[in-house]
């Protein structure tokens, strides 16, 4: 005799698999379509702005990338709402794994803004705790900025902070004061996600909760200047966690805090 329920539940186990599927799928095409439209709206506004280009050259620029876009993907028109916890997916075959490709930077941190005790490694790639002070450092809050200046373009870097229960990462204006009491905010030009215990929030005059089902055990950054975006990725789970929107009009760098008594953590390279 057939057990009815057993049929039920395979059959409810396999029709959700399915959901997620094509959820899964839904999403990467989100994720493609919002690459080239970044990509678009860029080449549009610079040929505006600045006049570079003639009729006959901004058109066969558009032609180029419109035909190399049709190459590479052809995205279906839909309408659909993803689950809060989003879905992961293979980034090997993701617009995010493009984008990694493409805007990769090499961030170094800058050991005469350390905190005097935090340690940036030989390397510059980690920070550690319990290191003289220097007169150029960031004295009461334990942060501590990097390289390059970023002023234009777009930019893509991964910080692992592996199980640390406090962390903020920041994209902030070049020139922050080093001796302030409290940290930056929006309005003096510094945009941050942030964990403290188990909440994790971004910026507002009233932080904005995020629910993330899955800890991030790495953070990656995405910064369009010209569009005026900086994106935060869980790159343990492949997926968009916030977008802030801003108006740039001074180089930026990137900016992390951690508490002194933390764990080491460190900027992931290409090879990772």
């Amino acid at each position: 005799m057939i057990d009815i329920t057993k049929l039920l539940h395979i059959t409810r186990s396999k029709k959700n698999r399915q959901e997620d599927r094509h959820l899964c799928e839904k999403h990467n095409q989100l994720l493609t379509l919002f690459y080239y439209i970044s990509t678009l709206k860029v080449l549009l506004s610079k040929a505006v702005e600045n006049s570079v280009l003639s009729e006959v050259e901004l058109f066969s620029q558009i032609k180029n990338f419109h035909r190399k876009s049709e190459d590479e993907m052809s995205p279906s028109i839909f309408s659909i709402q993803l689950r809060r916890e989003g879905c992961s997916f293979p980034l090997q075959h993701s617009a995010l794994q493009k984008i990694i490709q493409k805007f990769r930077v090499d961030i170094i941190l800058d050991p005469e803004t350390a905190h005097p005790h935090l340690m940036v490694s030989e390397d510059k790639k980690k920070r550690k705790q319990n290191v003289p002070d220097f007169p150029k450092r960031f004295t009461v809050n334990a942060v501590v900025l990097s390289f390059p200046y970023l002023h234009s373009g777009r930019h893509f870097w991964e910080i692992e902070v592996g199980d640390q229960s406090e962390w903020a990462i920041r994209v902030c204006k070049d020139s922050l004061p080093t001796k302030a009491r409290r940290p930056p905010s929006v309005r003096q030009g510094c945009w941050r996600i942030r964990l403290q215990g188990d909440s994790y929030d971004a910026p507002g005059a009233v932080p904005s909760p995020l629910l993330l089902e899955v800890k991030p055990r790495s953070i990656g950054v995405f910064l369009d200047y010209e569009l005026g975006e900086i994106s935060f990725y869980n790159m343990t789970e492949k997926s968009h966690i916030y977008t802030i929107t801003d108006n740039f009009t001074r180089p930026l760098r990137p900016y992390f805090h951690v508490e002194p008594d933390s764990k080491p953590f460190r900027i992931c390279t290409g090879t990772d």
